[in-house]
This record gives C-alpha cells, structure tokens and sequence, in this order.
C-alpha cells in the first residue's frame, strides 16, 4: 500500500495532523519581520508533486520596465529609524502591470536610473519578489 500524503492546498486550520511531501525549490534568509535590518528568518519556497506552493511562499523573479513612480516619501520605522518609500509602477513583457513598493536602501539605488536620461526605457530585475495580491487573491495571510 502507497504513502498517504496531503497535498499543500489541502492544508488548513481544521487539522494539525498533515502528512507532506514537499521540495525546496528556494531558500534564502531574511529579516524576521518587515522592515526589519536584521538577518536570521530563514525563508523556503516548497512545491509539492503537484507543483502547488505554500500560500506565504509565493516567491518568484520579475522582468519588467518602469511606467510610473511616485515621488518618495520620508517615514519613521516602528524601531524610530529613518527610512524611505517609492511606490513604483511596472509592467512586464506580457502587459501585466504590478503596483510595488521599495523601501530604504533600494529607494537610493534606484533614484539615480529613475531620475536620468530618459532616452531608453528603465527595465527591471526583482529576484525573490513576493507579491501581496496577484490576480486579485490575497496571497500573504
């Protein structure tokens, strides 16, 4: 007789007895909250037989140009640290548009590109993106 085994989408708060099979597609380590400097959550993006990933997981990489910012805006941490924000707007080959928000450091890298030569289009890269809402769904719980 065959392994039992749980599917991922089949997790819920109605048990606390699964029985998972599942493989490490990424791992990556990562502040322990948001907006936090520190280091140490260690972040695992899973997929099981039937290539469904974890709800909190959904990670992945983005290709897109640049069509529209706001002007950034100075904020104060919960930790009282200085920092910033820049809502960005992009789009990517295939006309999706996502609405996405870079803070501190990231905001200073990318000024620079988004205030220069406007000759070429500004393409670019987030590597381990993880989108709040993506076609409507609320992905971070």
């Amino acid at each position: 007789m065959g392994e039992r085994c749980d599917f991922l989408k089949e997790i819920s708060t109605k048990r606390a007895d699964w029985i998972i099979k599942v493989y490490v597609v990424r791992m990556w380590y990562g502040p322990p909250r948001p907006n936090s400097s520190e280091v140490g959550a260690l972040e695992i993006a899973l997929h099981d037989s039937k290539q469904d990933t974890l709800h909190d997981s959904k990670i992945s990489d983005v290709l897109a140009e640049v069509i529209g910012k706001e002007d950034p805006k100075d904020l104060v941490t919960k930790q009282g640290q200085e920092s910033k924000q820049l809502g960005l707007l992009v789009e990517d080959f295939e006309k999706n548009s996502i609405s996405c928000t870079l803070f501190g450091l990231l905001v200073d890298l990318i000024q620079p590109y988004l205030d220069g030569d406007k000759a070429e289009p500004l393409i670019v890269a987030f590597q381990l993106f993880r989108a709040k809402e993506w076609n409507g769904m609320n992905l971070i719980l």
